[in-house]
């Protein structure tokens, strides 16, 4: 769900910063969206390419295997991320009230 929200993200910045910038919403419609193809080959192949010759073969081969990841659910539900917020914030209680030195014990025995 994050990711559709930064993918519509990018581009009502990119056109909420060009009406800011003076811009015309009827040049959006027109002009813009006219040059649209074009102007993404050439943004989208540069900053392809300055990536390439930035990075070594190892880090363009990991960011490819990554790429697909993208798409794909998350990892680990949200009832997960609750669970693991709700310890820390036991944690933090327990260091705020007794002190850091009252965590000792119950790392030695987790368990108890």
């Amino acid at each position: 769900m994050l990711k559709i929200i930064g993918f519509v993200g990018i581009f009502v910045c990119t056109i909420g910063g060009f009406l800011v910038a003076g811009g015309k919403m009827y040049i959006i419609t027109g002009v813009v969206l006219h040059a649209l193809p074009g102007e993404s080959i050439i943004i989208l192949g540069c900053a392809i390419m300055a990536f390439f010759i930035a990075n070594t073969p190892h880090t363009i081969k990991a960011t490819v295997g990554y790429l697909g990841k993208m798409f794909k659910p998350e990892a680990h539900p949200k009832e997960d991320y609750l669970e693991m917020i709700s310890v820390m914030y036991s944690i933090f209680k327990l260091a705020r009230t007794k002190g850091w030195l009252a965590l000792e014990s119950h790392i030695e025995e987790p368990h108890d």
